[in-house]
């Protein structure tokens, strides 16, 4: 059993790389629409990557576009 704990600097440094991420994502017009910690890989050097994108979806550029929620 790994009862794993981080520190504050290695846990901001995870937030920044998932938000690097998302924001990644939103650059390229996509919305991902399932973050959460299982859909986070995380490798031995802490850097974490988004994965699973069944639910994403391309953003349209019209402003008027109409979404549905789940």
């Amino acid at each position: 059993k790994h009862d794993a704990q981080f520190t504050v600097i290695q846990l901001v440094g995870m937030l920044r790389g998932i938000a690097s991420g998302m924001k990644y994502l939103s650059d390229m017009g996509y919305v991902h629409r399932d973050l959460a910690a299982r859909n986070i890989l995380i490798n031995s050097n802490l850097v974490c990557k988004v994965s699973d994108f069944g639910l994403s979806r391309v953003l349209e550029d019209d402003p008027e576009a109409a979404y549905t929620t789940r």
